[in-house]
């Protein structure tokens, strides 16, 4: 398979190049300054206005707090989140290529499927998250247009009164909307993104269930492709099969492999949007608590809650698609014609099924299993927030 990874990602990528955020081969210091320049203006500047006003505010009013702590908790999930793809960039999109060597390569029509099939889904949920984010980031950006009143999406500190003239007004509502808009349709991309290099290290471990359980069938075949296209006519099925478990055990490591750089690169991205998940969805269901009819300032609130819980759940399930299948491992060549085959491929079977003993897995912040139990434990904690904050209200 060929650029497998542009062909799974290419809205994906597309849009990070545009945002400094996917470096070029060899980027130049102007590149970094404007990669840096970017982050600053999309992703901290708002977030930063938001608290001076939290602190410098002399009358807080309790439930424009709880209106605004929702948006600054993403933003500050944000800001993290980010912050790798731009301190090393290069490593992230090493990573995000890495499925594209010849280690990961395959040949055989039911592999190839696999491989579509996978770059189909990765595919269809770029395109709805895109629009998702679109529709999510977009109600909370122009949900002040349905006010009576001069306002922003979130209360901001300005160095002056932005709402006595209306020029003035638009200008910082630019501002104030366009960047966290455009931070929602970045996330809306490295979501999918991320999500999906877990669903082909799946795919990879598929292929790998198929070629242990299929080693003699797979093993006849490559003598009757060798008899057909050599001069080799002297080579054994126990030599094939011999090879073909080498290939399976170096196979074996590269997934590993790869899931150990795939952790190591955006596991402080996976912690923010988990930590930040908890915080929104706990203070969007409190907001929502307190209105007492059903209008678009319910609808944005909603929409935006659900979009939440989707994007937490979206990881968390594709996280445990990958542990569940490496798990599978050992099942696959149990469930094999192994009593069939000479001692040194037994030896050899029992070498990976020794290994597949330790699923694969990948961790949030080195603290937690990327999993469905995960999602159950971001639901309970953000209850039990939501519980505290009720109490003290």
């Amino acid at each position: 398979m060929v650029n497998i990874i542009k062909r799974s990602f290419a809205l994906n990528l597309f849009i990070l190049e545009r945002f400094y955020l996917c470096p070029p081969k060899k980027p130049t210091l102007s590149y970094k300054l404007q990669s840096y320049v970017a982050y600053m203006l999309i992703i901290v500047i708002v977030p930063v206005f938001s608290i001076l006003h939290l602190l410098l505010a002399e009358d807080l009013d309790i439930d424009r707090v709880n209106y605004n702590a929702g948006f600054l908790a993403q933003a500050i999930c944000f800001i993290t989140k980010f912050l790798p793809f731009i301190l090393d960039g290069q490593r992230m999109k090493n990573c995000i290529f890495y499925l594209e060597s010849a280690a990961f390569a395959t040949s055989r029509d039911n592999q190839t499927g696999i491989i579509n099939e996978c770059i189909r889904i990765c595919r269809r949920n770029s395109l709805v998250f895109f629009a998702g984010s679109i529709g999510a980031a977009g109600s909370w950006s122009t949900k002040p247009l349905l006010w009576r009143r001069r306002d922003f999406p979130v209360d901001v500190w300005l160095p002056l009164d932005a709402k006595e003239n209306v020029f003035v007004f638009s200008f910082f509502y630019l501002i104030v909307g366009i960047g966290p808009f455009i931070a929602g349709v970045i996330t809306a991309v490295v979501d999918p993104l991320i999500a999906g290099l877990t669903y082909h290290a799946t795919s990879q471990m598929k292929i790998l269930k198929d070629n242990l359980q299929k080693l003699a069938d797979y093993a006849e075949e490559d003598i009757l492709q060798a008899h057909k296209s050599s001069f080799i006519k002297n080579v054994t099925k126990e030599e094939v099969m011999v090879e073909s478990v080498r290939k399976c055990v170096a196979h074996h490591e590269e997934i590993l492999n790869f899931v150990k750089e795939f952790e190591d690169c955006f596991s402080l991205v996976l912690f923010s949007q988990m930590a930040g998940a908890i915080f929104v969805i706990c203070f969007s269901c409190l907001q929502l608590s307190k209105l007492n009819t059903i209008d678009s300032y319910f609808g944005q609130f909603a929409m935006y809650l659900i979009f939440v819980l989707f994007e937490v759940y979206f990881y968390c399930y594709y996280g445990s698609a990958l542990s569940d299948e490496s798990e599978s491992l050992r099942d696959a060549i149990y469930m094999g014609p192994w009593y069939t085959y000479d001692i040194r491929t037994q030896r050899s079977l029992l070498t990976i099924m020794e290994r597949a003993k330790i699923p694969v897995t990948v961790t949030v912040g080195k603290l937690v299993d990327l999993s469905l139990a995960t999602f159950t434990i971001i639901l309970q904690r953000s209850y039990s927030l939501i519980a505290v904050m009720k109490n003290y209200q």
